[in-house]
């Protein structure tokens, strides 16, 4: 049987498709080659599969069928009248992936502030990476500290309110878009700070105590009860 081919070697790598090439093995077996066997695998996968059986004047074959950003190996043998020779093994190589992650450019304005809760609205994303934006994520972060995701599932319009955020801390947010393809954009455009003040308290009085002091005049007393933030400034 003929030896192993020789200077395999792949090329036109796409996102479903690769062409691999080869020499004829130096030693024939005694016999002149009559064809060449391809197989591949996924390179996680232990067993080879044939994909092509081609005549002796054919040193290439071009894979379409392959599966995308996905790493394969290929190996390659030889044929005569007597047989098949020796596999040329572990020709490796990954397919590529047609999309990019999307691109968020404007950051989330900031409206309808209240005590607890604030409304986050951005424009859709047009940089998508060749593939259509499918949703989005919505990330807090608090005194520039960590990112925290505020949503539980994915965001299917531009906009998302926010609840459950305290008077006093820095807030920041900002917006991930996942496309159709999986990829999911990295993004530092961040909104505008947020900083919610705690409301005054208003003052709280016992009830007052009226004396009578004279015909025409009166004593009226009260006890002011202790609140925090809230400084009295006249009665």
């Amino acid at each position: 049987v003929p030896g192993a081919p020789e200077n395999a070697h792949i090329t036109d790598i796409g996102s479903c498709s690769a062409k691999v090439h080869w020499d004829a093995p130096s030693d024939n077996g005694g016999s002149a080659i009559t064809g060449y066997i391809v197989e591949k695998k996924e390179e996680s996968r232990r067993v080879y599969h044939r994909v092509a059986q081609v005549a002796s004047e054919q040193m290439d074959y071009y894979m379409d069928d392959l599966k995308m950003n996905t790493s394969y190996m290929i190996r390659i043998a030889a044929m005569n009248k007597y047989g098949t020779g020796e596999y040329l093994e572990c020709i490796s190589f990954k397919t590529s992936l047609p999309f990019e992650a999307p691109s968020v450019t404007h950051p989330p304005v900031i409206s309808n502030v209240t005590d607890q809760s604030c409304t986050l609205k951005w424009p859709q994303v047009t940089e998508d990476g060749d593939s259509p934006i499918y949703g989005y994520d919505l990330f807090v972060r608090k005194d520039k500290g960590e990112w925290m995701k505020v949503n539980d599932e994915l965001i299917f319009t531009e906009q998302f309110t926010v609840s459950n955020i305290e008077a006093g801390p820095t807030y920041e947010f900002k917006v991930e878009a996942t496309n159709e393809a999986g990829l999911i954009s990295k993004s530092d455009i961040v909104s505008e700070p947020l900083i919610i003040f705690k409301a005054a308290e208003l003052p709280v009085l016992s009830s007052p105590t009226v004396e009578v002091v004279s015909g025409d005049a009166v004593s009226v007393k009260w006890i002011e009860v202790p609140r925090e933030d809230c400084d009295v400034t006249s009665y």
